[in-house]
């Protein structure tokens, strides 16, 4: 009778603990697709994947939820909910340290380095409160056949510490620092990470990234603020709210969970273009915002979310925007229209067990009058697509998403839907379509065979051979409508166009715990010149 009191106690002494955890997990995580893939058969009951990242403990409850349906799911699902549970700690899991401490006492450098258990630097978890340590590296080698030198080899270094502070205090800090050993920087730049880098593109130096949190959560309320990559609005590939085809933002945000209906508050610091010079102390760049709402409602066949954005630049954080609670639009007339607003809606659908359908639409702005027209200023863009995941083991996905001329863009640069150059929402620009069709296959890895057929085009604009602006036609979302000079009509795709057919594959292998190695492949065609690029990637944890 001891000995099963005993065992119920740390049982339930382990899942508090787990519940307890409150920092966030990050978007590239491995957990996602999973959940993503449990959503949809049935298998997950809680909230679709459309506000990313999660906290930790958002994580435990819906990986818990999914092992009470362990009898339902195919084998390579069960392994692959077996090694989730190890790594969030809801099944017995035995950790390796290079620093012992009071909770954990086997140390990694006797045995434990190349074992299937979980390894940090330093773990200490006590009742409500947990601190973790875990190294962060990777190698990787890339290639294109595109230049003379043609290959790159990346080297990465650092760390991840977070944890809990009394089971709401949630932290995290990430850091790492990395050199090109040997080859082309041109070739590390196909990695949309390394091309955002200033360290390593304007310096010619090595590449330091940092992302850090707190957050703060109490029964339905959670309070935010970090410098975090962030996923928000429906969609496979495309999300149009906030995606992170730009660098990592300063975010303050605040939320309230419910059962069936969830808010969003976000408040972050964008980079505007300079005013003068490109880095260092003599730069000047204007201050920049953006502030997001989203309101969201989850009946049992889905999520209906309203959501509105708001850009504004060249002045002190307003305290109008701060406010959490208000309508953008009505805000930014009164306060004399300066400031670029946009809003939308988005839908998840799941009709059946086994299909998920998303769509979202944005509108940036619109004249009623016009709508049907090729009138410039009727900006908007829209995604539509669906997973199916009928077939044992395999994810069908369809997705089309479209931008049209001037979405994003406004009349002050610095009020355009865009960080450090890049487009905040949408992965593509505007006067922009693509249709993409992929497939996973799960076969029991933390990653699944991975392959894609994407066709795009986009509508550029026309430039001069010395870079002038000769034709807007909408297709730069730096570039907006210029009076007197622009035309007032604007057909999709018009200007110069350019057509991508790219295929990619791509999967990876946990070669024991903690070290995994990705590999990618990607072969674009344009105007009848192909591409190929590689990518192999040898790390320790996710990031």
């Amino acid at each position: 009778m001891r000995i099963s009191s005993a065992i119920i106690f740390l049982f339930i002494a382990n899942i508090f603990i787990t519940y307890s955890q409150s920092e966030h997990v990050h978007i590239y995580h491995s957990v996602y697709p999973f959940l993503e893939r449990m959503y949809n058969q049935g298998h997950y009951e809680g909230y679709p994947l459309n506000d990313l990242p999660m906290r930790r403990s958002k994580i435990t409850e819906a990986l818990i939820g999914i092992g009470r349906n362990i009898s339902e799911l195919g084998n390579a699902d069960r392994k692959l909910l077996e090694k989730f549970k190890q790594e969030f700690f809801i099944s017995d899991s035995k950790t390796y340290t290079l620093i012992t401490s009071d909770t954990d006492s086997n140390q990694i450098l006797f045995g434990g380095l190349f074992s299937n258990d979980e390894k940090f630097f330093y773990r200490n978890s006590n009742d409500e409160t947990n601190v973790l340590i875990m190294p962060l590296a990777s190698i990787e080698f890339m290639r294109n056949n595109n230049d003379y030198d043609n290959s790159a080899i990346i080297g990465n270094l650092g760390f991840r510490l977070f944890g809990t502070i009394e089971s709401d205090f949630g932290y995290n800090l990430q850091v790492t620092n990395g050199t090109l050993f040997s080859g082309s920087r041109s070739v590390a730049n196909e990695v949309r990470k390394y091309s955002q880098n200033i360290k390593f593109t304007v310096y010619q130096d090595d590449i330091d990234f940092t992302e850090s949190h707190i957050n703060y959560v109490s029964r339905w309320f959670n309070f935010n603020i970090g410098r975090e990559s962030r996923l928000m609005g429906t969609g496979f590939s495309q999300r149009l709210i906030m995606s992170d085809n730009s660098p990592a933002m300063d975010v303050i945000s605040a939320g309230a969970e419910f059962e069936s209906f969830r808010y969003k508050f976000v408040h972050a610091s964008l980079l505007a273009q300079p005013n003068i010079g490109e880095t260092g102390s003599h730069i000047d760049i204007p201050s920049k915002y953006i502030v997001t709402h989203r309101f969201a409602i989850t009946p049992s066949w889905g999520e209906l979310a309203f959501w509105e954005s708001l850009v504004y630049s060249n002045r002190h954080p307003d305290i109008a925007y701060l406010n959490p609670l208000s309508f953008l639009k009505s805000l930014e007339h009164a306060l004399r229209d300066r400031d670029n607003s946009l809003m939308g809606f988005d839908l998840t659908i799941k009709p059946i067990t086994g299909l998920l359908v998303k769509g979202s639409f944005l509108l940036d702005d619109i004249r009623f009058e016009k709508i049907g027209t090729d009138y410039w200023g009727n900006k908007t863009a829209y995604n539509l697509g669906a997973m199916l995941s009928l077939i044992p083991n395999i994810d069908l996905i369809a997705e089309y998403a479209r931008v049209q001329p001037y979405t994003y863009s406004h009349f002050n640069q610095n009020n355009s839907v865009v960080n450090d150059g890049f487009v905040v929402s949408s992965y593509i620009l505007p006067n922009s379509e693509k249709y993409s069709i992929s497939t996973r296959f799960w076969w029991g890895s933390r990653y699944p065979i991975e392959l894609e057929f994407a066709y795009l085009r986009h509508g550029d604009n026309i430039y001069s051979e010395t870079g002038e602006l000769v034709r807007n036609v909408g297709g730069n979302h730096l570039e907006g409508f210029r009076f007197e000079v622009d035309s007032q009509e604007v057909k999709f795709l018009d200007g110069n166009l350019e057509e991508y057919f790219s295929f990619s594959l791509s999967s990876g292998l946990e070669l024991s715990r903690g070290f995994n190695l990705q590999l990618y492949y990607r072969f674009i065609n344009t105007n009848n010149s192909g591409e190929h690029f590689i990518r192999a990637m040898l790390r320790f944890d996710e990031f």
